[in-house]
């Protein structure tokens, strides 16, 4: 099972420190990309109104980068109420400013009107569940998203395992 992958995942510590610090030298190259909030060649913002699928995705990464959580609540109630059907892709954006944040009861809360939805979640929601769990201490929850995670048919990745081991590794203050 998982557990054992989970003690062969140590040979890959020095390729995710390589993996790690390319990732952040990516990001420090991208440090300096702004997003707008405004609709792209038009110059207007998205003033209540329900965006296109390709444009739902973009503002909803706005306001990831804005840590905007009422923003993405709203743009995924417009979307849902104007009879759309948000994607796992879209929750998880809308989850991961609540785990920056440090909000476990509400990325709780929104996984599971997600679920109450009938949205299927995806290896990324799970992902996101235990980067949450992880940062607030809930080891037991963390690896129980792993489990369910793999009960779901999805096959654990290498941030699956790295978020294990820093929620299991990490100092207790």
């Amino acid at each position: 099972g998982w557990v054992a992958e989970l003690a062969t995942a140590s040979t890959f510590a020095a390729e995710l420190g390589l993996v790690l610090v390319l990732f952040a030298a990516l990001l420090a190259g991208l440090g300096n990309l702004q997003l707008s909030a405004s609709t792209p060649g038009k110059g207007k913002k998205l003033a209540g109104k329900t965006p296109e699928k390709p444009k739902l995705t973009h503002f909803l990464e706005v306001a990831l980068q804005e840590g905007d959580a009422k923003k993405a609540l709203q743009l995924l109630t417009d979307w849902e109420d104007a009879g759309n059907k948000a994607t796992s892709h879209h929750y998880n954006l809308a989850l991961r400013i609540y785990t920056k944040r440090g909000d476990l009861h509400s990325a709780e809360s929104l996984v599971k009107r997600m679920k109450d939805r009938a949205v299927v979640p995806g290896s990324g929601i799970y992902n996101t569940m235990m980067d949450a769990y992880a940062k607030a201490d809930k080891n037991d929850e963390c690896e129980a998203s792993m489990q369910e995670m793999v009960d779901a048919g999805f096959r654990p990745c290498l941030i699956s395992y790295s978020t294990l081991i820093y929620a299991r590794a990490r100092p207790r203050g």
